[in-house]
């Protein structure tokens, strides 16, 4: 297995000696944006200004695999999670008071 770490010591790239390399990039604050498979496959996600997940998404060439937008509540819980082009999947969220 071989890897490789950038500038500032993250992994940026990983061969695992069978199946390929995976590649690895960050945004400006050293957050995991997104990893591209051996077989092409590229999952990304952006964030919000805290860090929250906003969007994760996974393509495959120009075929969308998977796409789900993510809202947060005033208390900065996770309240929402939409999955574009399966409404069976989306998720709501509500939490007790303590």
């Amino acid at each position: 297995m071989q890897r490789e770490f950038d500038t500032n010591g993250r992994l940026a790239s990983l061969d695992d000696g069978s199946a390929g390399d995976y590649e690895f990039t960050y945004d400006v604050e050293g957050v995991l944006t997104s990893v591209a498979y051996p077989n092409e496959v590229v999952t990304s996600v952006t964030r919000d200004n805290l860090a929250n997940t906003t969007n994760a998404q996974t393509v495959s060439g120009s075929s969308v695999l998977f796409d789900a937008a993510y809202s947060y509540g005033d208390d900065g819980l996770p309240s929402e999670v939409l999955e574009s082009g399966n409404a069976e999947l989306d998720q709501q969220f509500a939490y007790e008071d303590r």
